[in-house]
């Protein structure tokens, strides 16, 4: 069965380290959920709508519990953002948030919606390369090029081609450029 998670970048999330340098925190991971805040009473009228992450309510791989577990231990965490990883819930940009396609690539680096995959087509001489886009539409994952055109389903491109995550839409833009 396939896990059901997510990935998105985080609102104003930033720690220093011990020597005082300051970070961010790029992505987190784990299940998505969303507030909404109606200012009338009874849903009527105009609302907010805030997006989380909770990131301890999935199974963790080894590399996601080094960030749950000793984000808060190494880093000197300022007070508002240590009270968003006690409470669990990561505030994030709505626009960000990506969806686990239950793959890997062929360097067992997990695939999100939003990734950017190359693929190497060797049954054709000489052999196609192609760089597209991981959505979700129609209900199944698809690679798509930058006008929406879809190429082939995720599923075959893992299974016969060499697909390899070279980047993402949010943190590489310019690679879209090469589809």
């Amino acid at each position: 069965m396939r896990k059901i998670k997510f990935r998105a970048k985080p609102i104003n999330l930033s720690f220093k380290y011990d020597d005082g340098e300051q970070g961010n925190v790029e992505w987190v991971y784990g299940y998505y959920t969303q507030k909404t805040t109606y200012v009338e009473p009874f849903g009527l009228g105009e609302c907010t709508v805030e997006h989380f992450i909770n990131v301890n309510c999935i199974e963790q791989s080894s590399e996601f519990e080094w960030y749950v577990t000793d984000f808060c231990k190494q880093c000197d965490v300022e007070d508002d953002y240590h009270n968003v990883f006690d409470n669990d819930n990561v505030p994030v940009s709505s626009d960000t948030v990506c969806q686990f396609t239950g793959l890997k690539d062929c360097n067992g680096e997990e695939i999100y919606e939003g990734d950017i995959i190359k693929t190497s087509n060797n049954y054709v001489t000489p052999a196609l390369e192609m760089v597209e886009v991981v959505t979700f539409r129609r209900g199944q994952f698809l690679l798509c090029t930058d006008k929406g055109l879809i190429t082939e389903d995720l599923i075959n491109a893992c299974q016969f081609h060499k697909a390899t995550v070279i980047g993402n839409i949010h943190d590489n833009p310019e690679l879209l450029k090469e589809i």
